[in-house]
Parts: C-alpha cells; structure tokens; sequence
C-alpha cells in the first residue's frame, strides 16, 4: 500500500493535551498501549464488577470500533515514525480513559455504546482507503477523522474526573453527564462530516482512477508480463546449477587475513595476465595449505572493487533489475567457481560449466537463442545435459561481454574425467577472439593439468613468496589468541619464542600453522608450550599423525572419532551436525530409534582434534583441509594410527548399511498387513506400490485387487502361482504421502539424508561385502513406506514387468546392486525380460550406458547376454566422451566391427 501522508504535528498536538493530567501510572497506560492490551483494560474493569457475561457483551460491542482503527493502522505499518506517532495516541487515549471510567458501571457501559456508534461510522472509512491508496487528499481527510477521536477521548476523560470529584452527589453525577451526552450529538455529527468530506474527496478520486484506468491497465498487464519473465529466467537459472557459490566465497572471505595476496597482485605474470588484451589462462599452484583458496578469494575480491565503478555487472543485479534496465551485453562480468572436496557434487564439470554459465546470464537478459537451447536441454524427461553442450553454451554466453574473468578454485580435488572436461572448457575459451577471456586456475600441481595447460603462463606459490603473508598472519593471530586468552604466555619472550618457531616451520603452509596454534592454545602451561615447541612436527602428515595419536590417548574418542571421519568423507554433501550425530549413534543392527544413543554435538567435534571444523553459518562439519582426507585415506602401515585409515569404498558401504537400516526402522511402518486366516504374513511378504497400482489397473473391481496382486507378486517371487486368501488395506495405501511431514523431519533428523542418498551409498554393495542385503532388496523393490524413498517412479509398470522403472533408472545411473535385484527373479521375468522389452521399444539400455561410461552396467548386461551393438553406436557413443574402460569393454564382447575405426578415432 502506498504512503499515507500524515502531518505529524496535530497528532503531537493532540498527544501532549491529553497527558497533561495524567498520573505516572496513567502515562504507563497510555505509552504501552496496543490493540493486544487495550481490551485487558476493558477486562479488568469488568472483572471489578463480578459480570461476566456483560463483560463479554461489552468487549463485543467495542470490536467493531477497535477494528476498524486496526485496519487504519495497518496502512501506516510499514513507516514506522508515522504508525508510532499516530497510532501510539489513538491506543493510549482509549486505554486510559477505559481505566478512567471503570469505577463508574452505568456511565462505563454507556461509553462502551458511544464508541460503538462511532465504530458503525469509521469502517466506511476504510474502505476508501483500501480503494484509493495513493490519493493524498482523500487520505488527509481520513487521517482527520481519526485523530477526532483524541479529542472526543479527551473530552471523555474530562467529564469522568468531574464525576470522580462529585461522587457525593448523585444529582450533580447526572447533571455533568447529561451535558457529555448532549455534546456526544456534535461529536457524531463531526463524525457524519468528515464522511461527507470524504465522500466527496472520493468521487474526486474516482475521476481520476477512471480516467487512468487504461493506463493503469497497460502498466498492471507490463508488471505481470516482467513477473512472468522473472519467474521464468529464475527458473532457468536455477536449473543450470545449484550450488551456493556465493556462500563459498563469503566462507573464504571471512577466513581471509587483512593484507594476505597483495604479492601475487604485483607479479610480472599477474599483471601480464590481467593487461593482456587477448584471452589468457593464468595457472597458480602450490603444495597442500599454501593458502591457494584464500588467495583466490583475494583475487576475486581485488578485480570486483577494482571494476565496481566501470560495469554495472560487478553489482549484484537481481531478475527484475536486468529485466528492467533491458541488459542485453555488458563491458565486463566476473565468475568463479570453488571446488570443495566436502561436498561431491561441486566437484562435477557439470555443475562447475553450469554454475559459471549461470553467473554470467545472472548479469544480462537471456538471449532467445539461448533460451531455446536451455530449454530443450532442461526440458522435463530429458537426461542431465552433457558437458559438451553446457561448454557450447558457455562460449555463446562470453560472447556478450567484451572481458570475462573466471576463476576455478581447487581443481585438482575433481576426479580425473571432471579436470578433462574443465581443461577443455580453458583451452577452447582461450582461443575466443571476440571476447578476452581471463582465467585463473588454482590447484597443487598435478600432471594431468600441467600437461593441458601447457603454454599457459603458470605461478607458484612457493614459500619465498608467501613468507611475508604467513609471518604477518602468525604475528596478529598469536597476539590476537594471547589477548584473548586462548593461548596463556605471561613471559613476553615465549611470545617472540613462539612466534620465531612458526615463522621457521611454516614452509610456505598457511594450514600447518594453524594447526601448530590450535595444538598451542591446548597447551595448560608455559613450560608444556616450550615443550610442545621444542616438538613440531615437520609437514602436514606428520602434523596429522600426531593429532590422531591424541585421539589415541583417550580410549572412548577413537571409535567415535573414526565413525566422524568414515562419515565426513563418504557423505554425498556437507552434513549438518544434526544429521552427523544421529549418522554415528545408530548402526545395521538397530531396529528402532533412540535418542539415548545420539552423543553431544560439541564433545563430538571435539574427539577429533581439530581435524573436523563446524561451520557456525550453514551448520555444517567439514574437514579442515582436502590434505584430511588423503590422509586418512593412505593404505595403512604399521604405526598406531593405522586404525585410523580406511578404503572409501568400504566407508560408503557402511554409510549405505546405516541409511537402509534407518529407513527400516519401526518408527516408519506404514501398518499395511496382509493376514491370510488367523496368521499374519511377514514383512518380507507386503506388496510394493508397484504390485498394487498394477492390479488395480488389470482388474475391473477391488475384490480382484485382493486375490490379483498376491497371487501376481507369489508368482514373481516363487515362479508358482499358489492360491492365497489376503485382504488389502487399499485406502490405508493411497494415503501413502510424497515426502515426510514436518512431525517427521523435525524429530527423525538424519531422516531427509538417508531419503535421498541410501541409493547412493549402496551403489557398491554385493551380497558378499554387506549383511544388508536382504533389507536393501526389501526397501528398493517392496517395502512400502509413508513417504517416497525411490528415485524411479513406482507407479510405471509396462509390459507386465513391475521394476521397468527400476530397470531403466539402474542402467542410467550405472547402479549394478540394483540391476542384480532383477537376477533372481523367475525365468520370463527376470532381468533378461526387461531387456527384451526395452529392445521391443526401441531403447538400448547399452547405448544409454555407454553415454554414462558406466562400464559396470555394460559388463554385467554382456555376461548376460543382455547386449545389443546398434549399428556400433554405443561403441562411438563411448569413444566421443572419453570413456575408454567402456571402449575396451563394448570391443571385448565382440559389438559391431564396423564401428571400431569410427570409435578409436574419435577415443
């Protein structure tokens, strides 16, 4: 609602009148008044008098009027100096003439009657209002009326102190409110006025909105046009990436030491890099914790203000705002990209091309022929888009700029495949020519990037040249931890000590002094900080080693601290410490859920030294560096700590074992039984949604749904068709819900992660390496559930065959656990049925794995005989994305010869 245009001073006025005599308990009334406490006064008053149900009449017939000062007052909510100075009076004086007049029963309840009348008079008031908001006449005209009622409160609380002054006399108490009553006619006749007044001032009003009512038309369709096209460019946008890039980067900012990076800035290849006017790839890499994250957040930082005054697109610009300025190209954009080892899916080419996509479209409107590319890649039902097409788009979208900054952090925690593709995005951008494309990659030096990049110019962050930075950073934080208490130095030359001995270990390692710190505050003395000094460890696996011997020391930390770690590292993405610690209370062999076994969260974090972060922002545990997780992750040797390493595989098939076993808690049963006579069945024995969804489509009445679907679902398990006599809950099924309700989630924390990542985390799991197996078949293909925890539509059932969806989804995610789910089923419905039909269709379930490379899923289809060539296509398919495992494997099993000079050519 538009702003009501208030003149203050008659409402200051009127404010300061009416507490001239007021007491200082009544001046409490009046400035802690409020819709909230003003019937309390009424109330109470009431109370005073032993009635009740009067009182309830009373509070009635005050409703209307209080309402309809309720509704001015909304007008004013949102500018808060004019609701105070004017709503603040209305409340006040109301309030306190309510305490006033209640030691006067019958003159109370005929108070009570005026301000009804007044309330029948004042809602037509609002009504103008909501109707013409932006009419300042008209709304002058109503703020008047309204402050009248001020000053017939005033006049009120007059004739009640004259009544408290004539108590005695029962004539004069008549006389003196027999005048009020009669001058209570002028009152309303003021107030009839002031409806005249507004009356007019509203046909006036009603003019003019006539008169621009086509205006106001055009401007109302243009505004739901803009939101359409906001909502719909919001939409895209977000359909391109999801990771939370900004919230990195603002993570990085604030672990940033004041003045660190400003060396890089004023090195010959930084400055070659950045006055180049051609398209350029600058390399900067260095050994585990030498800052380079940091750095890049510098980096990053140093080019926005640098440019914040050129180019609009430093600014953070929303949908609206590019849509209404109609930004179509811009000078300059900068993107970045942080690849952070804690959370898998930022480590995927796809997320890192899309999200930087995303950042440059989120500076200019999108282009049609973009958009149409955008949206037949994101349309409903189609695969996840392909590197190659997101790389295409995004040397379309440079193109609108005239200088692209881009920064990826960190890519040498991507997998191989993923620094393939990300390398391949650097070397085709550096050729653009109508567009200077600068990027700056971090990451230690590893082979594969140094090789692709090669010809770049390329830094190293090496110890002569970040010493001043790591020696101003121990310097401030030691003196920082000192005057706070962290680290206890009385002796000023223990501080020089401590500082000297960082200074000389560091070696280039922002990180392993940090730790040193952290290893220091823990120290209770001086003398067992000059021992600690006198024993620093050299480099970060030593430094790790000696953490986890600590952990050693205290028996209870150790299995604790290596369920964190297994956890940490195997996670799908970053846990929240409330999903971390119900993850480690429970295990395969828990049937139910207890509270009692979750640990605290704070003690928790703790058994693990200073190994495990939390962030205090998003609630999350990470570890303190990638270095962690190699670490951990090192084949064990002979040494105390080799309890500590572990095989990641093995960890993600404890986290898959703990998610099944948590969704197969009791807490979750959806009561639905099947008794046959006076025996109950067993669990094992409850039809999935598929049976029961498929049988009621195939027979024509419920009663064919009982007998039907058990004897269909018999048939599958057994190969026999044995005659049952079930009875089926079908109501109690169809209130099955999507998603958990809030009760659920709230309580059951781990709940939301185990829902969409147990498929994940069971993607290695064998009938050998897990005793969860019969669960984990259970919960994929028949456990019915109050939510959904299937990632493949129950519902699709072709052919006859339940598990299409199953099937199908399995083959496109390379999920072979699921796939051998389908082997022991009975013959003609087994796994060789279901690709028998997809072939009948027209699809090729090898096709669709060779475009995945998931050579898994090809080898168990060929030792199945389940496998088709194509014409050689999944051969090539295979070759043009760079999967050669799957090359060898698709050549193995004898697919079309054909193909194989195509297919090694393009390899």
């Amino acid at each position: 609602m538009a702003s009501l245009h208030t003149p203050t001073d008659p409402w200051l006025a009127a404010r300061s009148r009416y507490m001239e005599d007021l007491n200082n308990e009544e001046k409490e009334a009046f400035a802690t008044a409020s819709i909230e406490n003003l019937f309390y006064s009424a109330s109470a008053a009431q109370k005073g008098h032993k009635e009740t149900s009067r009182s309830r009449a009373i509070s009635s017939k005050l409703e209307p009027f209080v309402g309809a000062i309720d509704q001015y007052g909304r007008a004013l909510d949102v500018y808060s100096n004019t609701y105070s100075l004017v709503m603040g009076p209305l409340w006040g004086s109301i309030r306190v003439l309510l305490q006033v007049a209640q030691a006067f029963e019958k003159y109370f309840e005929k108070l009570i009657d005026m301000f009804s009348r007044i309330g029948d008079i004042l809602p037509r008031f609002q009504v103008y209002q909501s109707l013409f908001p932006s009419h300042e006449r008209l709304l002058q005209a109503i703020s008047i009326a309204y402050l009248d009622i001020i000053y017939f409160c005033m006049d009120a609380k007059k004739t009640f102190r004259k009544l408290k002054r004539s108590t005695t006399i029962y004539l004069t108490l008549k006389l003196v409110w027999k005048d009020f009553s009669k001058g209570f006619e002028g009152t309303l006749d003021k107030f009839r006025n002031h409806v005249k007044n507004i009356e007019k001032e509203a046909g006036v009003s009603n003019m003019l909105e006539a008169s621009d009512e086509q205006a106001l038309a055009r401007a109302n369709r243009a505004e739901m046009e803009r939101k359409r096209k906001v909502e719909e460019r919001d939409l895209m946008l977000s359909q391109l990436s999801s990771i939370r890039y900004a919230d990195k980067h603002l993570r990085e900012r604030k672990r940033r030491h004041p003045g660190t990076g400003t060396w890089l800035t004023k090195t010959l290849e930084f400055k070659e890099w950045k006055m180049r006017d051609r398209s350029a790839c600058l390399w900067c890499y260095g050994i585990p914790g030498s800052g380079k994250t940091v750095l890049a957040s510098s980096l990053i930082d140093t080019l926005s203000i640098d440019n914040a005054n050129k180019d609009i697109t430093i600014q953070y610009l929303t949908s609206h705002d590019i849509i209404s300025k109609d930004i179509t190209t811009q000078e300059l954009a900068i993107a970045y990209y942080y690849c952070d080892f804690s959370d898998p899916k930022s480590l995927d080419a796809r997320n890192i091309l899309g999200t930087i996509i995303r950042q440059l479209l989120n500076k200019i409107i999108i282009p049609l022929d973009l958009k149409q590319q955008l949206d037949q890649l994101y349309r409903p039902g189609i695969r996840a888009a392909a590197n190659d097409e997101l790389l295409a788009i995004l040397v379309a979208v440079v193109k609108h700029f005239s200088k692209v900054y881009i920064f990826v952090d960190g890519l040498d925690e991507c997998r191989k495949e993923e620094r393939f593709s990300v390398l391949s995005m650097i070397n085709q951008l550096t050729q653009s020519e109508c567009t200077a494309v600068k990027i700056l990659i971090t990451s230690q030096e590893v082979a594969d990037v140094s090789t692709s990049l090669k010809g770049h110019p390329r830094l190293q962050i090496s110890v002569d040249k970040n010493s001043s930075d790591i020696a101003s950073f121990i310097e401030e934080t030691i003196k920082a931890n000192i005057k706070s208490g962290a680290l206890v130095v009385h002796d000023p030359s223990l501080e020089l000590n401590i500082i000297s001995a960082l200074v000389d270990g560091a070696q280039g390692m922002f990180l392993w002094v940090s730790f040193q710190i952290a290893d220091l505050c823990d120290a209770t003395s001086e003398f067992e900080i000059r021992e600690t000094l006198q024993n620093l460890p050299k480099g970060m696996a030593a430094t790790y080693a000696r953490i986890l011997q600590k952990i050693r020391s205290i028996r209870a930390n150790i299995s604790l601290a290596q369920r964190i770690f297994k956890w940490i590292i195997c996670a799908k993405r970053p846990l929240l410490i409330a999903e971390l610690t119900e993850a480690i209370a429970f295990g395969p062999t828990d049937r139910s859920w207890d509270a009692r076994k979750i640990p605290d969260a704070t003690r928790s974090i703790q058994a693990c030294g200073n190994l495990v972060v939390f962030d205090e922002d998003d609630k999350t545990v990470r570890l303190a560096h990638h270095s962690v997780r190699q670490f951990l992750l090192e084949p064990p040797t002979q040494d105390p700590i080799s309890e500590f390493h572990f095989q990641l595989s093995q960890a993600n098939v404890e986290a898959g074992e703990l998610c099944v076993a948590y969704l197969s808690f009791s807490d979750f049963e959806t009561q639905l039984t099947i008794p046959s006579a006076n025996i109950l069945r067993p669990a094992s024995n409850v039809p999935g949604p598929v049976a029961v969804l498929d049988s009621v489509r195939s027979s024509s009445s419920l009663g064919h749904v009982k007998s039907g679907m058990v004897n269909f679902r018999q048939h599958m398990r057994t190969g026999s068709k044995r005659q049952q006599t079930p009875t089926f809950d079908l109501g109690e099924f169809l209130k099955l819900r999507k998603s958990p309700p809030p009760s659920l989630r709230e309580k059951y924390l781990f709940l939301n992660y185990a829902i969409e990542n147990w498929i994940g985390h069971t993607s290695n799991f064998s009938e050998d390496n897990t005793t969860m197996w019969k669960s984990f078949k259970y919960l994929a293909m028949d456990k019915p559930m109050p939510f959904d925890t299937r990632s493949w539509p129950d519902t699709y059932v072709s052919g006859g065959l339940p598990y299409t969806a199953l099937f199908r989804w399995a083959v496109d995610a390379g999920h072979v656990p699921l796939l051998k789910l389908l082997l022991r089923l009975p013959t003609g419905h087994d796994i060789h049925a279901y690709y028998r039909q997809d072939v009948d269709e027209g699809r090729s379930v090898v096709l669709n794995a060779s475009r995945c490379g998931h050579a898994n899923v090809i080898k168990l289809l060929a030792q199945q005989g389940c496998i088709d060539d194509r014409g050689g296509k999944p051969l090539v398919e295979a070759a043009e994305n760079g999967y050669d495992f799957a090359v060898r494997l698709l050549l193995e099993y004898g697919l079309c010869l054909e193909a194989k000079t195509e297919a090694l050519e393009k390899a």
